[in-house]
C-alpha cells in the first residue's frame, strides 16, 4: 500500500519517495496463483470378465492450466522452477491395489462391483487434489458344461452320434453350433464353452470321435459275361463276407462266390457281395452267362462334359460286359464296370473296347465305341472399384476350356450376349454402376455358370464454388477466402490456409480452390484478385509543445498533399490549447487512387509551468531519435545533487547516475543494446522534476 499514490497503480520495480534523503524501494508481491485439475478417465472393457484386463485410461483436460498469474511471472518462475511438470495421477482399484500412472492395464483378481478411483495430486507442491470414480463390473465366468454321448464315439463311416451339452442355453460348440445338442458324423475333438453375462467359461472335456471307414467290397471274376462249358469262376475279393444271386439259376457258392459253370442256366444275374467286418459294406455286379457272347455296347451318348455324371454301358439284347479298355490313359475307365470318371479324364475323344475272352466252347469277342470328353468351360470375373465423374472401369472375364465360347454378363439390370469369342481372357469397360457377374458360358456343347462379382460404382465429382473477390489494397488485411462445399484447399501465390494477404505487393493474382468429398472425388474452381497499390507514407517526430504556445503548421509528412488529423488538429494545423495538457496522436493519410496509408507520431502538449519550465529550457537532449549514443547537456545551475535516470514507458530504469557537479553536465548514454522504443529522460533535483522524452530506433 502506497498512500501518496492516490489509488493509482505505480511502476514496480522502483519508485523514487520523497526524501531527504531520496529512497528507492522495490516493493515484495506475493503472487497470486490460482491451479486448475481437471481428471477423467475411462476403462475399457466395462463390464469386464474375470481374468480379462482392463485398459484405463487418464484424460486429463486440461493436464496442467494456469488461470491466474502474476504480472511478472518470469520473476516467480525464477525461485519456484516450471510448475507444469508438478502433477502426479494414481489409480486406486478399490481392493487395496494402487497403480501409480496415468494409464494403466490391470485384471481384478475376483469378480465384484469395484469403485475404481482415479487420483491427480497437483497444484504447486501436490497441495491440489482431483479426482474421478467409475464403477467397475468383473462378472465371473460360468463353469465349463460336461458333454453326454448319446451312442460310441467310434462308429463307421455314414454313422453318427449325438453330443448333449448340461447348459440349456448359452453353448458354443468347436464346430461352431449353438445349440444344445449336436448331431456328429466326423472325426475330431469336440468341445463346448457356456456364455453368460457376456464372459465365456473354459473349455468342456474333449469328446473324441473316431470314423471307422467300411469294409472292402470289391469283387471281381475275369470277366462279366462267362461262357457256357468254361471252366468255374472264382472271384478275387479283399475282404471275406457273403456272396448271393438274384435270379434264380446261377450255382453260387455263398462263401467264396464261386461260380458253377457245369450247373448253371444261361442268363444275366445280380450278383451281391456283403461283408461281415465290424464296418460291413456290399457291392453288386452284374454277370452274364450265354452259350454265344455278345460284346457290343453304348454310352447313350456319343459326347459328355467333364462336369457329367459319369455314364456306365448300356447293353442290348443278349450283350454283356467282359473288360474294358481305352487307348488312352487319359480317359479314366473301370475295367470291370466299363463307367468313365469323366472329371479325371483328360478332354478329347476315344474309342473304349469290350472284351469278353474265350472260354470254354465260346470265342474271344469285342465291341467298341467312340466317347468324347469336353472340357467344361469356366468364366472368372474379376475387377471392379469406384470412378469419380464419368469414365469406364475395365472388367476381366478368364475363359477357360475350348475355343469358341459363348458368355453373358450382367450388371444386375441388363444382360449382355458375347458369342464366339476366340481368345482369353475378354475385357469390357463397364461405364454405369452395377454388380456384374457372368451368368451363363459354354462351348462344345458344355455350359456352366459363371464365377466371381465385380462391383462398379460411379461417383459424380462434387460441385464447387469459388466467387469473385473483390479488389483491394496493399496494405490491407488479409482477405478471407470462401470456396463452398467448404473443407477444400486453396492454393496460389501468397495464401496461408484459408486466407490471401496482400502484402504481396500489387497485380492480379489467380488462385484455386480444391474439394475432396467422402467418396474421394474432388472438384475445382478458379478465381483471381486483384491488389492495388498503396501508397507510401511517413511522418516526423514531433516536438513537444507547451499549452499556451500557438497554433503550428503540421510538417514532416510525405509524400506531400496528405491530410493530417487528430486532436487540436484542423486545415493542416495544431492547436495545443484546443488539444490540451497529455500526449496527443496525430495521424497522417495519404491517398492513391483507392487506397490510402496512415502513420502515426505521438505530439506532448505539457503545462509548462514554473520553475521546471525554466530549467527544461536549459536542458538538450541529442540526438532524438537515437541510435547508438544519446549526449544530455544541462546548463542550468543546480542547488543540490541531480538524479539522472532514463526510464522505459512502462516505468522501467534502465541507466541511472547521480551527479553533483553545482553548475550544468554533460553526460552520454550508450542506446545500442536498448530495445526501439519511447523513453523518459527524468532529472531529479531542486526538489523539482523535468521529464523529457527520447525515441530509440
Amino acid at each position: 500500500y502506497y498512500a501518496s499514490s492516490g489509488g493509482n497503480y505505480i511502476p514496480i520495480p522502483s519508485f523514487t519517495e520523497l526524501g531527504p534523503p531520496a529512497l528507492n524501494f522495490e516493493p515484495l508481491v506475493a503472487p497470486i496463483i490460482s491451479y486448475t485439475i481437471a481428471t477423467s478417465f475411462t476403462a475399457t472393457p466395462n463390464p469386464a470378465c474375470l481374468g480379462t484386463p482392463v485398459t484405463f485410461t487418464g484424460t486429463n483436460t486440461p493436464a496442467y492450466v494456469f488461470t491466474n498469474r502474476m504480472l511478472d511471472y518470469q520473476k516467480f518462475r525464477q525461485f519456484f522452477g516450471t510448475a507444469a511438470t508438478d502433477s502426479t495421477f494414481v489409480y486406486d482399484m478399490a481392493n487395496g491395489t494402487t497403480v501409480w500412472n496415468t494409464s494403466t492395464s490391470y485384471a481384478h483378481p475376483a469378480a465384484g462391483t469395484f469403485n475404481v478411483d482415479y487420483v491427480t495430486l497437483g497444484g504447486f507442491w501436490n497441495s491440489c487434489t482431483d479426482f474421478a470414480t467409475i464403477p467397475l463390473v468383473v462378472n465371473p465366468l460360468p463353469l465349463a458344461p460336461t458333454v453326454t454321448a448319446g451312442g460310441p464315439l467310434t462308429f463307421c463311416a455314414g454313422g453318427s452320434v449325438v453330443l448333449t451339452s448340461s447348459a440349456v442355453t448359452g453353448n458354443v460348440w468347436s464346430t461352431g453350433e449353438t445349440t444344445a445338442a449336436i448331431t456328429v458324423s466326423t472325426a475330431g475333438s469336440i468341445t463346448v464353452t457356456q456364455t453368460a453375462l457376456g464372459c465365456a467359461s473354459p473349455n468342456s472335456i474333449a469328446q473324441v470321435t473316431v470314423v471307422t471307414a467300411l469294409d472292402n467290397a470289391s469283387y471281381a471274376y475275369s470277366s462279366n459275361t462267362l461262357c457256357t462249358g468254361g471252366a468255374n469262376e472264382t472271384p478275387t475279393f479283399p475282404v471275406a463276407g457273403t456272396f448271393t444271386s438274384t435270379p434264380i439259376g446261377l450255382s453260387l457258392n455263398g462263401t467264396t462266390g464261386q461260380i458253377n459253370m457245369a450247373t448253371s442256366a444261361n442268363g444275366t444275374y445280380n450278383v451281391v457281395h456283403q461283408t461281415a467286418g465290424a464296418c460291413p459294406n456290399s457291392t453288386s455286379q452284374s454277370i452274364t452267362i450265354t452259350a454265344v457272347p455278345l460284346a457290343t455296347f453304348t454310352y447313350g451318348a456319343a459326347t459328355y462334359c467333364s462336369t457329367d455324371a459319369d455314364p456306365s454301358p448300356v447293353f442290348g439284347v443278349g450283350a454283356s460286359g467282359g473288360s474294358f479298355t481305352a487307348p488312352s490313359a487319359n480317359l479314366v475307365i473301370n475295367a470291370s464296370t466299363g463307367a468313365i470318371d469323366l472329371s479325371a479324364s483328360v478332354p478329347g475323344t476315344y474309342l473304349v473296347t469290350n472284351t469278353i475272352a474265350a472260354a470254354g466252347v465260346c470265342p474271344l469277342v469285342t465291341g467298341t465305341y467312340s466317347v468324347t470328353v469336353n472340357a467344361t468351360p469356366d468364366a472368372f470375373l474379376t475387377g471392379g472399384g469406384t470412378v469419380c465423374g464419368t469414365g469406364s472401369m475395365p472388367i476381366t472375364i478368364a475363359l477357360t476350356g475350348t475355343a469358341p465360347w459363348n458368355f453373358s454378363y450382367s450388371d444386375g439390370t441388363t444382360t449382355t450376349p458375347v458369342v464366339g469369342q476366340m481368345t482369353s481372357p475378354y475385357v469390357f469397360n463397364a461405364t454405369t454402376s452395377g454388380s456384374y457377374t457372368v451368368t451363363t458360358v459354354s462351348s462344345t456343347g458344355c455350359s456352366a455358370a459363371g464365377l466371381g462379382t465385380a462391383v462398379v460404382v460411379f461417383n459424380a465429382n462434387p460441385v464447387v464454388t469459388f466467387g469473385a473477390l473483390t479488389a483491394v489494397c496493399e496494405n490491407a488485411a488479409d482477405v478471407a477466402l470462401t470456396g463452398s462445399p467448404v473443407g477444400g484447399t486453396y492454393t496460389g501465390s501468397s495464401i496461408t490456409a484459408t486466407s490471401f494477404d496482400p502484402s504481396v505487393g500489387a497485380g492480379t493474382y489467380p488462385m484455386s480452390y480444391t474439394y475432396t468429398d467422402g467418396n474421394g472425388c474432388t472438384g475445382s474452381a478458379n478465381s483471381s484478385i486483384v491488389v492495388n497499390t498503396s501508397p507510401i507514407a511517413s511522418l516526423s517526430p514531433l516536438t513537444q509543445m507547451c499549452v499556451y504556445n500557438p497554433a503550428i503548421v503540421l510538417t514532416g509528412g510525405l509524400p506531400a498533399g496528405g491530410v493530417y488529423s487528430g486532436p487540436g488538429v484542423a486545415g493542416g494545423s495544431f492547436d495545443p490549447a484546443t488539444a490540451g495538457n497529455g500526449t496527443h496522436v496525430i495521424t497522417y493519410t495519404v491517398t492513391l487512387g483507392s487506397c490510402s496509408t496512415a502513420v502515426i507520431e505521438n505530439l506532448t502538449v505539457d503545462a509548462c509551468l514554473g520553475l521546471v519550465v525554466l530549467q527544461a529550457e536549459n536542458l538538450s537532449i541529442v540526438p532524438n531519435p537515437a541510435t547508438d549514443a544519446l549526449t544530455i547537456d544541462y546548463t542550468g545551475v543546480n542547488k543540490s545533487a541531480i538524479d539522472l535516470s532514463l526510464v522505459t514507458a512502462d516505468g522501467k530504469i534502465v541507466a541511472h547516475k547521480i551527479i553533483t557537479n553545482s553548475v550544468g553536465f554533460s553526460e552520454v548514454i550508450n542506446v545500442s543494446a536498448f530495445a526501439k522504443g519511447i523513453y523518459i529522460v527524468k532529472l531529479n533535483m531542486n526538489n523539482e522534476t523535468i521529464t523529457k522524452k527520447v525515441v530509440i530506433q
